[in-house]
């Protein structure tokens, strides 16, 4: 799989493809450890674009709690970019919504 990424400032930016619910895989891990590595510690966060996802289920949910503490570990913040009304209504049931942040658009990161 190619995973699509760009960087907003200090932000790395990932635009996942819709895997069947799933979020992350061994590719996304392996951009995000790479592209950590080349960006030294100027990156702040790491924003994932979720509105190509039109559900998450609990392996993706899963996925991406992995996703969040490895961040955290890092002192890097995720943030979750436009998810779906779907994927914003199991978030909040799951109690996610409380410790992480999303936004609306790329446009909103800063």
């Amino acid at each position: 799989m190619n995973i699509d990424y760009h960087f907003i400032n200090d932000t790395l930016v990932i635009n996942l493809p819709d895997e069947e619910g799933r979020l992350t895989s061994s590719d996304i891990d392996d951009v995000i450890g790479i592209t950590l590595q080349l960006s030294g510690s100027s990156t702040r966060a790491v924003a994932v674009n979720m509105s190509s996802k039109p559900f998450l289920n609990s392996n993706g949910l899963g996925e991406l709690l992995k996703m969040k503490d490895s961040l955290l570990d890092a002192n890097i913040e995720l943030i979750l970019i436009s998810p779906t009304e779907r994927v914003q209504f199991l978030l909040s049931l799951a109690g996610v919504d409380q410790f992480l942040r999303t936004v609306n658009s790329e446009g909103n990161l800063s």
